[in-house]
């Protein structure tokens, strides 16, 4: 839940400019018009037969979607096994429905301009649509959406995003529920179907706004359909990645398409135009193409072109065709190629070279000693023949499946290809300089394939230009594969250069960084550090080991490999400047991430120090907030919060608020640790008014849990509720394990309230049992019994804590609520033994305020948990003390909740003392006691303070020497020799318990052994 949050920005609208900006993009040139235009609903030639369950699917689907409930199809096989004309056909009806088709094709070679299936499908419903109102449909995202759609920028007035300027993740999401939004609009207007082609060609930015979108569907009338091939997969594909997550929805559904039957098989012979064929003939062609569609088509097309002119009209058992039949779909390919001319080959040679799809003009530029009637009889030859297809309404062609354009590419000489990218890349530099960033991919694409010398050095300059811009349209995946291509080129052209790598390792470990990929970018950085540190480049060093410490944060990872390298980075970097103030101010926060307060405490100090001499604003701030996330050092509380209060300030001086997101979490829980309600009140509102600003769900959400936890301890429980609520549609968007987790956190402590754990009770006990990690929730669960009185359970799953972390002074969220709920358990069970050794680790925490994270648990004042431990141990005294502070406590943050618990854990520990006046003062707090429970509806607490009353106005029996009633229970089992084991279990407390009840009775009644006691309880009467 803790993060930075994006920049401030607010778009701004101009309708007159909007309708402007859709002009210029239906009058856009002929190139982006192609690029745009929707996909044709089939080729003259294609056939369709079979495939009626897969259509019945894709129309149920349909169905689903224009009653508004969005459906996502993807359609799996192999290349040329027929998914694009199965969506051709759908497509068809889709639109013979009334129903907006875009389509939006993935480029298979390397170089697309980012997001390029969501630019296409942008563009093609704005043309297409006869939206009345684009400027609505658009919405308040148009900045963000003119990012992925040029066209569109000069429509808003607000920045484009900016990786540099906040919480990227925060950016990312406004960017993708932007596009989101306007699809959800889109679909207000009329339903649509959206159509992803080859989405295993697709950037990893463009599949990770595939799988938000696809989470956004409910209650829209849309269809998204995509294409991809199942044998290009691994489990490193991004797209394997993005499969996984749709899983999970219940509106996917994926569809594996296999080859055509045998009776499919001779409808597609017959309708190729082959007239009819024997049986044999069908069996063979079937055997050896097992129904693959762009395999039979070929296969056909080349029996076609071999055969003799007497046999046209039909298939006939000629012994030569069956026994001839290629043996795969490259095979027939290059069958066909072969029988092209020299110059027909030659042009689909270059062709390849450009991609599947080429621009005539530059196809002519390559071909340069041929008139353009030449190159155009030599495209006809082609098209003829149905090797490559025009793409409609432009001066643009493709080849007619992949598959073609890969067999032409990889038949070509690794030198001809070279030269030809050489020669590409050329053209495309004189044509469009280095003005359009989109092209920046294709520039360092071409060259980078055209070998050593000048190309690499075009090639590695281009590839990092593109990683910049890609960064800075927040496309941080490609901007990792384009900075991962520099250094490919720069190890291999120049390796010697290692300031250069260095510098390179840098900005991909900063893109990592940006993406969230913490392991990733902490190797990185090492990489880089290891680097610096062997040619001796002492300002590289230490960037690299401030980008170790920002990553092993990320990955939260042990701090101790940071503190090494930063310690060794501040020794060489002696310049008092901004540079050592941070590298100070991470090895501060390092030092947090190894507990070790002093050494943290003294950085921070040097940081702060540092910083103010040299007059540096920013890395005050910086320096001031190091020190926040050691918020379970409760040493430290108040020079936190002084730290964050002047860090806050500057902020707000330097008009950048945004930066005091970092601070957020940390200051709200350091506020309600300390009780000072009136700051904590103030400060979550300005974070509100600042996740506002930003758009940051994560800050918001954050906000919410806080006002969810100050809901429950004041009472205000249906409020509580519903702020919890909303903190987990808010936060589940954004990282959904910790916003559940949380949500969870704060329904255990509510229903604890309410009297309604029982509900809770079978769903924690599987969880428990079947999730390793549920460490949390296994003194979670001992409580859980303790609040049911289910002591045999209770004590059972006490027993099995890991007691190696809750017997450790807490070091974060989940050793905290360890400690917490443990300390909760033992008072249940009186367990004096383990009151005592869990009392120290919380004493430190005495005058503030227990609470674990943003989601909880909050317990209220310490001083109240620590009184019964106390009261546990029977230290009155000490009981007495923490009590009334935590009064204190309770009246001064008028958390009616813990004074409701304070009151009648106080009259607990006077009942148990018994001296003189504490009866009477045990009634009069629960009295009040009573009064708040039942005002505030604490229907677990009320029965306990009902009963204790009941006790206390009883007449206590008198027993001699002092003894209480527990300890007469102890000694009468004691004297018919039962073991402390056996006294455990019949009175259902442990035997640690019974073992110092036992040596109270012994002091008590001056005896020496057990033997004595059990006399003195015979003499005493005590065993009638």
């Amino acid at each position: 839940m803790r993060a930075l949050a994006p920049p401030t920005r607010s778009t701004a609208l101009n309708e007159p400019a909007v309708r402007h900006g859709l002009t210029a993009i239906l009058a856009a040139d002929a190139a982006v018009s192609a690029s745009a235009a929707p996909y044709p609903a089939s080729r003259p030639s294609s056939l369709f037969v079979g495939r009626q369950q897969e259509m019945g699917l894709l129309t149920s689907a349909l169905a689903n979607a224009r009653q508004g409930r969005g459906q996502v199809v993807l359609l799996a096989g192999s290349g040329g096994i027929g998914k694009t004309r199965l969506v051709q056909q759908m497509a068809a009806r889709a639109e013979q429905d009334g129903v907006s088709v875009v389509w939006g094709r993935c480029l298979e070679e390397p170089g697309a301009p980012l997001y390029w299936p969501w630019r296409q499908l942008i563009r093609g419903y704005l043309r297409r649509s006869g939206d009345a109102d684009p400027a609505r449909t658009l919405g308040v995202g148009l900045a963000d959406i003119a990012s992925i759609v040029p066209e569109l920028a000069a429509q808003s007035s607000a920045p484009q995003p900016n990786a540099e300027a906040g919480d990227t993740a925060q950016s990312r999401f406004r960017l993708f529920d932007a596009v989101a939004g306007f699809w959800r609009r889109a679909a207000q207007q009329g339903p649509q179907m959206l159509v992803f082609e080859d989405l295993h060609w697709a950037d990893a930015t463009s599949l990770r706004l595939f799988a938000f979108l696809a989470a956004e569907l409910e209650d829209s009338a849309l269809l998204v359909v995509g294409t991809y091939r199942d044998t290009e997969l691994s489990r490193q594909h991004p797209l394997f990645d993005t499969l996984a997550e749709l899983a999970r929805s219940p509106a996917f559904q994926r569809v594996e398409l296999t080859g055509l039957n045998h009776r499919e098989t001779e409808e597609f012979v017959v309708g190729a135009g082959g007239g009819p064929a024997s049986a044999n003939f069908l069996s063979a062609i079937h055997a050896r193409t097992e129904g693959h569609p762009l395999y039979l088509e070929e296969l056909l097309r080349l029996m076609k072109e071999t055969r003799a002119p007497q046999a046209l009209g039909s298939f006939i058992d000629d012994p030569r065709l069956l026994v001839t039949i290629p043996t795969g779909v490259r095979e027939v390919i290059g069958k066909r190629l072969n029988r092209l001319s020299v110059s027909a080959g030659r042009l689909l040679s270059l062709a390849a070279c450009i991609g599947r799809s080429f621009d005539l003009d530059l196809l002519a530029q390559l071909e340069a000693d041929k008139s353009e009637d030449e190159v155009l009889l030599a495209l006809e030859e082609a098209l003829a023949v149905h090797l490559i297809e025009p793409v409609p309404q432009t001066h643009q062609f493709r080849f007619s499946h992949a598959l073609i354009r890969e067999s032409v590419y990889d038949e070509m000489l690794g030198l001809r290809r070279a030269r030809l990218h050489l020669r590409i890349g050329e053209i495309l530099e004189r044509r469009y300089g280095t003005a359009d960033y989109t092209v920046l991919p294709q520039l360092a694409y071409h060259f980078s394939e055209a070998g050593p010398g000048g190309a690499a050095v075009k090639a590695l300059a281009y590839a990092k230009q593109a990683a910049e811009h890609a960064g800075q349209l927040l496309a941080f995946e490609e901007a990792v594969r384009l900075y991962q291509l520099a250094l490919q080129l720069q190890q291999a052209h120049f390796a010697s250069d290692a300031g250069q790598r260095c510098g390179l390792l840098l900005d991909l470990g900063k893109v990592e960084l940006l993406l969230g990929a913490g392991e990733q970018a902490r190797a990185t950085y090492q990489e880089a550090a290891e680097l610096a540190r062997s040619q001796g480049l002492a300002a590289l060093f230490a960037q690299a080991a401030v980008g170790f410490e920002k990553s092993s944060v990320v990955a939260a990872r042990f701090g101790e490999p940071a503190v090494v390298l930063l310690l060794e980075a501040i020794a060489l970097h002696q310049a008092e400047d901004p540079l050592r103030v941070e590298l100070l101010g991470c090895l501060c926060r390092a030092h947090v991430y190894c507990a070790r307060a002093d050494e943290a405490k003294e950085a921070h100090h040097r940081a702060v120090a540092l910083a103010r001499k040299i007059g540096d604003m920013s890395g005050l701030r910086l320096a001031l907030a190091s020190i926040a996330s050691g918020i379970y050092w409760p040493g430290l509380l108040h020079q936190r919060l002084a730290a964050a209060r002047e860090a806050w300030g500057i902020a707000e001086a330097l008009k950048q608020p945004l930066l005091n997101q970092d601070l957020l979490s940390y200051f709200l829980l350091d506020l309600i640790g300390v009780g000072d309600i009136r700051l904590l009140t103030r400060v979550r509102e300005q974070g509100l008014r600042l996740s506002e600003q930003s758009g940051s769900l994560r800050d918001r959400a954050v906000c919410r849990c806080i006002e969810a936890l100050v809901a429950i301890n004041e009472g205000r429980f249906a409020e509580a509720e519903a702020w919890a609520t909303e903190a987990l549609e808010l936060g589940r968007r954004v990282a959904e394990h910790l916003a559940v987790g949380a949500y969870g956190m704060q329904m255990f402590c509510l229903r604890r309230e309410q009297g309604r754990l029982r509900e809770a009770l079978p769903l924690l006990q599987h969880f428990v049992g079947t999730t390793p990690k549920a460490q949390i929730w296994q003194p979670g669960l001992a409580l859980l019994y303790a609040e049911l009185d289910m002591r045999p359970e209770c004590q059972a799953q006490f027993e099995s804590l890991p007691w190696n972390r809750a017997l450790a002074a807490p070091t974060d969220a989940s050793t905290m609520t360890i400690t917490m709920f443990a300390a909760e358990v033992s008072v249940y069970l009186d367990d004096a033994e383990r009151a005592a050794l869990l009392y120290p680790l919380l004493k430190g925490h005495a005058g503030t305020n227990l609470v674990a994270d943003s989601g909880g648990p909050c317990l209220g004042s310490a001083d109240r948990l620590l009184g019964r431990l106390a009261t546990v141990m029977g230290q009155w005294e000490v009981a007495e003390r923490h009590f009334e502070a935590a009064l204190a406590m309770d009246h001064r943050t008028g958390w009616r909740v813990w004074l409701a618990h304070s009151r009648y854990a106080y009259a607990v520990m006077l009942q148990r003392r018994a001296s003189a006046g504490d009866l009477d003062r045990a009634r009069t707090v629960l009295a009040g006691a009573l009064a708040e429970s039942t005002a505030l509806g604490m229907d677990a607490l009320t029965p306990r303070i009902t009963a204790l009353t009941a006790a206390i106005a009883a007449p206590r029996p008198a027993f001699p020497c002092g003894l209480t009633e527990r300890e007469v229970g102890v000694l009468r089992l004691m004297a018919i020799g039962r073991n402390n084991r056996e006294i455990g279990q019949v009175l259902t407390i442990s035997p640690n318990t019974v073992a110092n009840h036992v040596r109270s009775i012994l002091e008590k009644t001056y005896t020496a052994n057990r033997t004595e006691a059990a006399a003195y309880a015979s003499r005493e009467g005590l065993l009638k």
